[in-house]
């Protein structure tokens, strides 16, 4: 094989090796490659939640299963330069030849390893480019608290559109996608994915994905991803996700103000400095201006304003710093709506030319 295949596989498939395994789950800690084509050699890692495979073309003398330590095959080929790389196996090691280096690394009981859990059905294609803007867009509205597993998912449903919906309680986005849908996919299924899982698998696709799901009750219930030789199959959280979409109600929008979407990000970004990263930023609409101000807790403060249109009267409210600015950068037109509610009621972000993504953000009370 060469170099230049074996090195990204191993590279990849070690990201997902535990740092700090358990004594009884060593075994978890190596790679497998698996030779039992002759014309291929995969690279698989699993650590009982996600299992990864990578195959790459190689030239199979003897087929067979060799499981090695992960970190070290990683390190040792993250700089290998570019030719043909030899996997000799020979009294219970690793005989490693590449282009300016032999290696011996032991090998580990193959028959040890656990079985990687095949892909599930297919229920969708999508271009790789588009899942991942679409994760991106998506994900900074996921929570990080463990103890609300839920809230740590994008919620992913395979219907007429392919939705991708995350919510911290404080903040909601939902996106609907265009996809490629088998005709024998029958009703939506929606899975619940972690979001850290989601946004490493997707950074590193390429050409066009295959969507996988099984919810099947009896079992443990599994999304996959495979694309270009490689194969990722995660185990899904199973807990409510709650219902985000009702919370988009735009008939109780009061008023909107609409504002250039570019302008108002580099208006907040200006005046951050002046408080603290999670500190509320003020919003002031009137007389054809949207006013943003920023007050630190220590006295200082700083305010810009830029133009804006209302169909409503002068307005002032309140959001969270961080969570504005994530919205912001989320939008990919020019334009920005901003839905009010009143002065408790939830503010709804759009983008007047498209409608596929928006986002909900809750006003944050400033008191004295």
């Amino acid at each position: 094989m060469e170099s230049a295949d074996l090195r990204p596989a191993v590279l990849w498939a070690a990201r997902i090796l535990p740092k700090h395994p358990a004594s009884h789950q060593m075994i978890l800690a190596g790679l497998l490659l698996d030779a039992t084509d002759n014309a291929t050699i995969t690279v698989c890692g699993f650590d009982y939640d996600t299992a990864v495979r990578a195959t790459i073309p190689a030239t199979v003398h003897t087929p067979g299963r060799m499981l090695v330590p992960g970190t070290v095959l990683a390190g040792l080929v993250a700089t290998m330069p570019d030719g043909p790389v030899d996997l000799l196996p020979d009294a219970g090691r690793l005989d490693l030849r590449g282009p300016g280096l032999q290696a011996w690394l032991p090998l580990m009981p193959a028959d040890d390893y656990p079985t990687l859990p095949d892909l599930p059905a297919e229920v969708g294609r999508i271009p790789a480019v588009v899942l991942r803007d679409g994760v991106d867009r998506v994900t900074p509205a996921a929570g990080h608290d463990p103890t609300l597993p839920a809230l740590t998912a994008v919620r992913i449903t395979v219907g007429d559109h392919l939705a991708l919906e995350a919510t911290d309680r404080h903040r909601a986005a939902i996106l609907d996608l265009p996809y490629e849908r088998p005709l024998d996919t029958g009703e939506p299924v929606s899975v619940l994915v972690p979001a850290g899982t989601l946004t490493t698998l997707t950074r590193t696709m390429t050409g066009t994905v295959t969507l996988h799901a099984d919810t099947n009750p009896e079992g443990t219930a599994r999304v996959g991803m495979a694309w270009d030789g490689r194969q990722v199959t995660t185990r899904l959280i199973d807990a409510e996700f709650p219902p985000v979409r009702t919370a988009f109600t735009p008939d109780t929008i009061t008023h909107r103000v609409r504002a250039d979407r570019a302008m108002l990000l580099a208006a907040v970004t200006r005046v951050t400095p002046a408080g603290r990263r999670d500190d509320p930023v003020r919003l002031t609409m009137d007389a054809g201006r949207l006013t943003v101000t920023m007050t630190g807790t220590d006295g200082q403060s700083a305010t810009t304003d830029i133009p804006a249109t209302t169909d409503g009267g002068t307005d002032e409210w309140h959001c969270h710093n961080r969570y504005l600015t994530d919205a912001l950068r989320a939008f990919r037109g020019e334009q920005v709506v901003i839905g009010r509610r009143g002065d408790s009621g939830p503010t709804d972000i759009d983008d007047p030319a498209d409608t596929a993504y928006r986002h909900l953000m809750a006003v944050v009370q400033v008191y004295g």
